[in-house]
């Protein structure tokens, strides 16, 4: 049974996930191709260090226009001027924009101050997480690695929306992990009220909750003019492990560099599923590796489970009327929802 099912407690998945660990860097990586991208619009969230500082930089090389999502607005700083420092052109294309994925209010901010640039969104790549953390809360009361990894994002995305269909062929890239094979949905204890808090099945739960988000997101978006995608960048030595504590953290640090990939060979992958002319023809996929398409799991193709994720992240979100209005003149959400949301919306006001 152990072997069979996925979750906290399967063999299977602990030695899927070890196996990818010890062949990351044996894996070859496909070449990638600079494309072209002038006058494409990226919006990179956490592009200020790790991954979503080395795929930021490959857009910024492509050519296209940067938005650097970041909730350091200093390091972000520092990240636009380290690009620009070869090519005085490039200033004019990139900008940093403050987003604390902790925060609606700011969640919110971020799209209003996106919107006033009066420019497309060619693609959102959904790439800020945490891991590791202790038991902790978002400002707005969602455990952090829910909260962040995955409501802040769905959140950010939603508000988007129009932007993204407005656009033709615009893309959706969520940075997720093969460590979903550990996560299970507990929707009615988010916040570990019930039950023993594990800080990396939280991680993983997170993980498996982007996967569900995209599956629900695709079967709302039929239209061709925007694709959603995941990719799995491999394991990448960041500083995501530095919550883990002092000893953990410090042989993180000296076995990552020969185990675990860069973040430059990370964000090949990102960059490979928003922008490979081979798989920006699907939507729904799961890739990593660059090029490979990956089959889900059992536990990430359910679809009780992402329409019950989706009904359960609108309701944690205080949306506001127009925003609630916009969603359903473009069909995200459907009529009960769109009622609930609206009902929500009038009892908070009130």
């Amino acid at each position: 049974m152990l072997w069979d099912s996925y979750g906290w407690y399967s063999v299977r998945a602990w030695l899927w996930l070890l196996f990818d660990i010890i062949t990351s860097r044996l894996v070859r990586l496909k070449p990638i191709q600079q494309r072209l991208l002038n006058d494409a619009v990226v919006v990179v969230t956490g592009a200020n260090s790790g991954i979503g500082k080395e795929t930021a930089r490959l857009f910024v090389k492509s050519g296209a226009k940067v938005i650097l999502a970041c909730r350091n607005c200093k390091l972000g700083q520092q990240v636009k001027e380290e690009f620009c420092s070869k090519d005085k052109a490039r200033e004019n294309k990139i900008w940093v924009l403050p987003l604390d994925l902790t925060c609606q209010t700011s969640i919110r901010s971020f799209v209003e101050q996106f919107k006033s640039l009066q420019l497309p969104l060619d693609y959102l790549i959904l790439n800020a997480g945490v891991l590791g953390v202790p038991l902790s809360y978002t400002k707005d009361n969602v455990e952090l690695h829910f909260g962040v990894n995955h409501l802040g994002h769905f959140m950010l995305t939603l508000l988007l929306m129009e932007n993204l269909i407005q656009t033709k062929h615009s893309r959706v890239v969520i940075v997720s992990s093969l460590t979903y094979l550990l996560g299970s949905l507990h929707l009615d204890d988010i916040n570990y009220k019930k039950r023993r808090y594990r800080s990396f099945e939280a991680y993983a739960t997170s993980k498996l909750c982007n996967l569900l988000f995209m599956r629900e997101l695709c079967k709302r978006c039929k239209s061709e003019q925007l694709s959603v995608v995941a990719v799995h960048p491999g394991d990448v030595h960041t500083q995501v492990a530095r919550h883990f504590g002092k000893w953990i953290y410090y042989l993180y640090e000296q076995l990552a560099s020969i185990i675990l990939r860069s973040p430059e060979q990370g964000a090949l992958s990102v960059y490979a599923a928003a922008v490979d002319p081979y798989l920006s023809s699907f939507s729904g996929i799961f890739t990593m590796n660059v090029d490979q398409l990956v089959a889900l799991a059992p536990n990430a193709i359910h679809d009780a489970s992402s329409k019950c994720l989706w009904k359960k992240s609108l309701s944690l979100i205080s949306f506001q009327s127009h925003e609630i209005e916009m969603l359903r003149s473009l069909r995200i959400l459907y009529e009960d929802e769109y009622l609930q949301c609206l009902a929500d919306c009038n009892r908070e006001e009130s």
